[in-house]
């Protein structure tokens, strides 16, 4: 009985928080307040505030899996790469630990279910088996999408101090790129060469992230085959 009305309770949180996310989304939406030109006037009128509106929107666009990137390289224009990357780290580690609250707390069922592809079960295993090292190769490399991964942490075994200090930590470096390449442009758009740029560190992210999967596949594949043929070699010497 208790439980039944603790998944109900846990569907009226999820529900209206799904319900404030929308509401927030739309005001936000018709106030221009994602528009990046809303923060650079934002910073020139109430400089003071601008900070924390800024760290709002991010945690708002993390967990409505709305892509921040412009928001990152945008910090490095508004304030420079120093500020950038600590408002940056901060909003996107609390909205990636929203989202992993949502998650693992109140809907871990709804996100198990979702996370069923063999590609998905395959890194739940390397998970299991590296803890946050898991967490750290993802956030620093810029390739893989961090909105998705924050919930999928969440239906892990990955404890919520280690996610949290592996986001913090990892986000860093790629946050600090990602501002540096703001400040550099000295703009919300990203020229030919910005892009020219950002496309080479992506390039190199994705090729460093996929021989190290690559590596990590072929490892299990070996351990899968040596323990099979202890398995036969046990048989047989029973036999």
């Amino acid at each position: 009985m208790q439980k039944i009305q603790f998944r109900r309770y846990k569907r009226w949180v999820l529900g209206f928080g799904v319900f404030i996310l929308i509401v927030s989304f739309y005001w936000l939406r018709k106030q221009d307040a994602i528009e990046l030109s809303f923060l650079q006037d934002l910073v020139a009128n109430s400089p003071r505030q601008a900070p924390v509106i800024f760290i709002l929107i991010y945690i708002l666009l993390t967990i409505a899996l709305v892509p921040t990137l412009p928001l990152n390289v945008g910090s490095g224009f508004l304030w420079g790469v120093g500020w950038g990357t600590l408002f940056s780290v901060v909003g996107a580690s609390l909205g990636a630990l929203a989202s992993f609250t949502i998650a693992r707390y109140i809907a871990r069922d709804y996100f198990a279910k979702r996370f069923n592809h063999p590609a998905w079960l395959w890194f739940h295993q390397q998970i299991e088996q590296h803890g946050w090292k898991s967490v750290a190769f993802t956030r620093i490399n810029p390739i893989f999408s961090f909105g998705p991964l924050n919930y999928f942490f969440g239906v892990t075994r990955v404890s919520f101090q280690q996610y949290f200090w592996a986001t913090v930590i990892f986000l860093i470096p790629p946050s600090t790129l990602m501002a540096s390449l703001g400040q550099s442009v000295g703009d919300f758009t990203l020229d030919a060469e910005g892009y020219t740029l950002l496309r080479n560190i992506l390039i190199c992210s994705a090729a460093f992230s996929g021989l190290a999967i690559a590596r990590l596949a072929i490892n299990h594949r070996v351990t899968g085959k040596s323990q099979g043929f202890k398995e036969n070699k046990n048989q047989k010497s029973k036999k």
